[in-house]
């Protein structure tokens, strides 16, 4: 099928574009602003276990030098 150029348009076919492009926009509009709102979130939570000590500190051992230095490690 050969397309001879400039073609026309009939305007179902323009406002049917026109609708998709808007649904499109708002689409990934809201996908940004959901990937927004849980980067947020994650951001609060981490602070929040900052401040309350975190993972890390409440339930991790970092290095064999801290548990011999609290007096619970092996003796070399």
């Amino acid at each position: 099928m050969k397309i001879s150029w400039p073609t026309t348009i009939t305007m179902t076919e323009f406002w049917l574009a026109w609708v998709i492009v808007v649904l499109l926009m708002l689409f990934f509009s809201w996908g940004f602003e959901l990937g927004k709102t849980k980067a947020i979130s994650e951001n609060e939570k981490q602070k929040s276990e900052h401040r309350s000590g975190g993972f890390l500190e409440r339930n991790y051992i970092h290095s064999i030098w801290e548990v011999e230095e609290a007096g619970n490690g092996p003796e070399l």
